[in-house]
């Protein structure tokens, strides 16, 4: 075996140890792709219920919000959802400007809810739902 050959199956050796350029998926770094819940005001309007809030952090990777609805008078009981609604940023009912949401969704009993929740869906997989708190549903703006 001549040098120039024992050099260059050296050289193919240290190549596939060191994973010829291994390179890994980027992963999303939590404090920079999440967002959460600010500000939220809940009103029923005309049989439907008009919610407007603002994120905070990275708005821009909402991917989509469930609004429950509970629709029982038990201010002291645990939050027990009879209804969800899924809103994708394409549903009519929702509209998105920069960090600011306004969804309109009209429950579909004949009934009034008592408290809603939403749930904010990042579309990182990964992180978790960011979950409102629960509000109560009044009259009016």
């Amino acid at each position: 075996m001549s040098i120039r050959s024992f050099f260059l199956v050296i050289l193919l050796s240290v190549f596939l140890v060191t994973g010829c350029g291994k390179k890994m998926w980027p992963r999303p770094v939590a404090n920079q792709e999440t967002f959460a819940w600010q500000k939220t005001v809940v009103y029923l309007f005309e049989d439907c219920l008009q919610i407007e809030t603002q994120l905070t952090g990275n708005a821009d990777n909402l991917d989509h919000l469930v609004v429950q609805l509970e629709y029982d008078q038990c201010p002291s009981c645990p939050f027990q959802p009879q209804e969800e609604q899924i809103f994708f940023l394409s549903t009519p009912g929702l509209k998105k400007e920069k960090d600011r949401i306004m969804i309109t969704c009209c429950p579909n009993q004949q009934k009034i809810p008592a408290r809603i929740r939403v749930i904010g869906y990042n579309r990182y997989r990964r992180f978790s739902p960011q979950i409102s708190q629960v509000f109560t549903v009044r009259q009016g703006k």
